[in-house]
């Protein structure tokens, strides 16, 4: 067998030619067989995810009235950072997220059992709510951040941008709900393996 760059004589197994350096076809096998082989010990060694039912985490937002929303951050926390990805999951904010959804769902019935009067109260309940909301859209991009950067790693970085939650309208109205559908996904898609 000669090289097809510089016609030099190669032996069988030569992965390049000694003389001009050009891959010859047996090491164009062997770099892709070796590219497989990796492919699956990283599939044998993928991050794990917890899987959840939509229809489940839906109900479970509705009828926890939106308590399920932090709950899913700070139970998602370690798992998102774990990911191959730049971008860390802030487990600070997202038990923030959940102290101060518990302190407004815990709040006593009476603004004045509080020492604050109706218009105060309701004044700083809003604001609160305001800032939940917040917290949750920006906890959900990050995670959706996350889930892309790792999925890039797999199937390409346009590729994860265009099918790892692409919506940012659904992003800010369903916030966690869609971002676990999109977690489904990836473990469909053996990008992430199913936590159990």
């Amino acid at each position: 067998m000669n090289c097809s760059g510089c016609g030099a004589p190669l032996d069988i197994n030569d992965e390049k030619c000694p003389y001009c350096g050009k891959i010859t076809p047996y090491g164009e096998r062997m770099f892709e067989e070796r590219k497989e082989q990796e492919k699956k010990k990283e599939a044998d060694n993928l991050p794990k995810m917890k899987y959840a039912s939509i229809t489940a985490v839906a109900i479970l937002y509705v009828i926890t009235f939106g308590i399920y929303s932090p709950y899913w951050c700070v139970s998602r926390a370690k798992s998102l950072n774990e990911l191959y990805s730049e971008m860390k999951f802030p487990t600070w904010a997202a038990w923030l997220y959940l102290v101060l959804a518990l302190g407004v769902f815990l709040m006593p019935g009476s603004y004045s059992e509080m020492g604050l009067t109706e218009e105060t109260g309701s004044n700083i309940l809003g604001y609160l709510m305001l800032v939940l909301t917040g917290i949750s859209i920006l906890m959900s991009f990050c995670a959706r951040k996350i889930l892309q950067q790792h999925a890039s790693r797999f199937i390409g970085l346009d590729a994860a941008a265009n099918s790892v939650a692409p919506s940012i309208i659904m992003i800010v109205i369903c916030g966690p709900v869609y971002v676990q559908y999109h977690v489904n996904k990836l473990i469909k898609m053996k990008i992430l393996a199913p936590k159990i």
